[in-house]
């Protein structure tokens, strides 16, 4: 089981290096920022840049979602046609910021259960607490999870490829 979100994959395809960062390269475009929240300029799928067959996105969404993968892959060519490693995972930052908080939320429910047996009449009711790691490491996974098969499928029908 993986720890960290995460998910790395190839998608093999019959089109040539060219044609995909043709294809990829009309579905990204730059971020741009207003005063309060990013500008959606265009009807791209993906924000960021794809650079000698090198490519580092995000998709464009227009909503709030913190464990959204940041997308990075490669392009290479395969015979007549082409692979793209991938690899998906939540930004550092949010990584950080999550694992203080379960780490916070587990050393208080460490400490709550020890109290049970501190008790002269315990409550097994405390033991409640642990859902609240249970929940923010649930929540990391669920949100990735969700935008890491939306991304995938999309890469897949792209592309018209297909994971080995």
């Amino acid at each position: 089981m993986k720890i960290l979100p995460r998910d790395s994959f190839t998608i093999y395809t019959s089109k040539p290096e060219q044609e995909v960062r043709d294809l990829l390269d009309k579905n990204i475009s730059y971020e741009k920022y207003n005063f309060l929240r990013k500008a959606n300029v265009d009807d791209t799928y993906f924000s960021g840049y794809i650079v000698d067959g090198f490519f580092d996105v995000k998709r464009r969404i227009q909503y709030r979602n913190p464990f959204l993968p940041q997308i990075r892959g490669v392009i290479k060519p395969m015979g007549s046609g082409s692979t793209i490693k991938v690899e998906m995972e939540i930004q550092g930052l949010i990584i950080v910021f999550m694992s203080l908080w379960i780490c916070g939320a587990a050393s208080g429910a460490i400490a709550t259960t020890i109290s049970l047996f501190t008790q002269p009449d315990p409550s097994f009711a405390v033991l409640f607490v642990w859902l609240m790691p249970l929940a923010g490491y649930a929540m990391a996974y669920g949100g990735f999870s969700y935008e890491r098969n939306v991304n995938k499928e999309f890469l897949l029908t792209l592309v018209d490829g297909q994971i080995d």
